[in-house]
């Protein structure tokens, strides 16, 4: 417990100190030693370019494996119109995957490797797609379609939002552009999934 520190002034002072870059004075009864705090180790506010090469690195990870997602169909069987309907998504994410390293090729500030996720959550992250491609694998006729199509809607709408984010990001107005262009396109497919998703038959 802090030993009559709000009681006698010291507390407003040192609060005042620490504002102007002074030090953390850390006192506990029967303790009187201060530790020293560089208000540079603080986390710094991220720039806009590392919001924009951070959003777009996630979107080109997730861009490269939806082009692939059409591959799950030489195993599985789904009807004509979803068939259709994947192999639009992964050839659009083909497309978009070849814009952004066009744009990465002519903007040497653009990072698609600064994916920067903590370890916690790329573990989190490959459990669940270690689950959804178990989940595709086992299910057949109706289900399989209601899992990937499910999966879709997911993909569709991060990918969208990651976009967006880096479109707000971004100096280029060309490249503003082609993220727009992105996060409109994958809105257009995320709810043509979604109501392909509502028309399936009954399990």
């Amino acid at each position: 417990m802090l030993c009559l520190f709000r009681r006698s002034g010291i507390y407003d002072f040192m609060m005042k100190e620490i504002l102007m870059g002074g030090f953390l004075a850390g006192v506990l009864c029967g303790c009187a030693s201060t530790h020293p705090v560089s208000l540079n180790a603080l986390p710094e506010k991220p720039t806009k370019l590392q919001i924009r090469n951070n959003a777009a690195s996630l979107l080109d990870d997730l861009l490269n494996d939806e082009q692939n997602v059409d591959k799950v169909l030489v195993v599985k069987s789904a009807s004509p119109d979803n068939t259709a309907l994947i192999k639009l998504i992964a050839a659009t994410a083909a497309t978009h995957k070849r814009e952004l390293d066009e744009m990465a090729t002519n903007d040497p500030a653009l990072n698609l490797q600064a994916t920067d996720l903590p370890p916690g959550e790329i573990a989190a992250r490959n459990g669940s797609s270690k689950a959804d491609e178990h989940a595709l694998l086992l299910s057949t006729g109706v289900n399989f379609e209601f899992n990937l199509l499910f999966s879709q809607a997911q993909a569709e709408s991060y990918g969208q939002q990651l976009a967006t984010v880096a479109a707000k990001n971004s100096e280029n107005p060309e490249e503003m552009h082609t993220f727009e262009t992105i996060s409109q396109t994958m809105e257009r497919l995320d709810l043509q999934v979604i109501t392909a998703i509502r028309t399936l038959p009954e399990k």
